[in-house]
């Protein structure tokens, strides 16, 4: 054999023996096959191009979409509850006095919020009159609500208001809550149940520059019978120590009452008509207040409007409309 040949059968067996070792060691697939790097033929070359693909046209990049000139989306709104509910409390006097505040959660500094103060009847305080009544639901973020609570679970009435350490803690709950918010002092409104009703129809007899109007469910008339300095106005209606005239006024009262007697109720409406300068004749309400059966008195000054909701089959109890209402009532004026 010539020289030349035995040199290339030398080589090819070196050369067969590396390519065996090189696919023993390279990794393997699922199927155990030898896996190649990616792009390389059987011998290290790039594969041929199959002559059944056709060589792919290269792509001119899409347009550009045009700006819009529209402008952007208004941002959702935000999500969560509206109000804010806060447990606090305020020094009057040698006593921390406590209540429930709620509030709007994000309160515009450039408005005027109204005010209502909701008072509980007795045996209750402030959490349990929210609770009940649910008003801040009705009103949502339209107005700061609180819920003050009474001494010893109840309001005091009757003893004279220089010396009343409630009527004291109500004028300092407001003037201080006007310190700290937008409050709006011409739209401060209070409403109660029960003796929280009666409380609010004294505070607007005894300190009526405080108060808008007042919403009274299930409670009474004014009265001073521990103050000596009170008189009565026209038709022995009376007249707190000071009273220069009355305020709006929506009450309502369950026929079936049997703790608070509904012809209390009647009253307490005669009784603001006649301050107001109403007529004693009512017509029916329009709107929410019509809706839930009420009556307005007839020929009362604007700001001073009163009218009566006389609820059927109603007991000594908040009525399931009441919330809906006294807002309905409080934000007309």
């Amino acid at each position: 054999m010539p020289v030349w040949v035995r040199a290339i059968v030398r080589f090819g067996v070196k050369a067969a023996s590396a390519w065996t070792l090189f696919a023993a060691c390279a990794p393997r697939d699922v199927n155990g096959e030898a896996s190649l790097p990616a792009g390389t033929g059987a011998h290290g070359t790039e594969p041929a191009a199959s002559a059944s693909e056709p060589p792919q046209a290269s792509k001119a990049p899409a347009p550009a979409a045009p700006a819009s000139t529209d402008p952007p989306p208004p941002a959702p709104p935000p999500s969560g509850p509206l109000v804010v509910a806060t447990n606090e409390a305020l020094s009057v006097g040698a006593e921390m006095r406590s209540y429930v505040l709620v509030s709007p959660r994000e309160i515009d500094p450039a408005r005027r919020y109204p005010l209502v103060l909701a008072m509980h009847g007795d045996g209750g305080d402030g959490a349990s009159m929210r609770a009940m009544t649910k008003l801040d639901d009705a009103s949502g973020k339209d107005a700061f609500v609180v819920y003050p609570s009474g001494r010893n679970h109840t309001w005091d009435l009757y003893t004279p208001v220089d010396s009343d350490l409630d009527v004291a803690f109500l004028e300092s709950l407001v003037a201080s809550l006007a310190a700290r918010f937008p409050i709006d002092p011409a739209r401060v409104f209070a409403t109660g149940f029960s003796s929280g009703a009666f409380m609010a129809n004294q505070m607007a007899c005894r300190r009526p520059s405080l108060l808008r109007a007042i919403a009274s469910h299930g409670g009474g008339a004014p009265a001073e019978p521990q103050d000596a300095t009170a008189t009565t106005w026209d038709g022995g209606y009376v007249r707190c120590a000071g009273q220069t005239t009355g305020v709006a006024a929506l009450v309502v009262h369950g026929k079936d009452d049997g703790v608070v007697a509904w012809e209390s109720g009647d009253y307490t409406a005669r009784y603001w008509a006649a301050v107001n300068g109403c007529a004693g004749t009512r017509s029916p309400a329009s709107g929410v207040l019509g809706a839930a059966g009420c009556m307005k008195h007839d020929a009362c000054p604007a700001p001073t409007q009163v009218v009566f909701c006389s609820k059927p089959g109603l007991g000594h109890d908040f009525a399931p409309d009441a919330a809906a209402v006294t807002w309905a009532f409080f934000a007309s004026l």
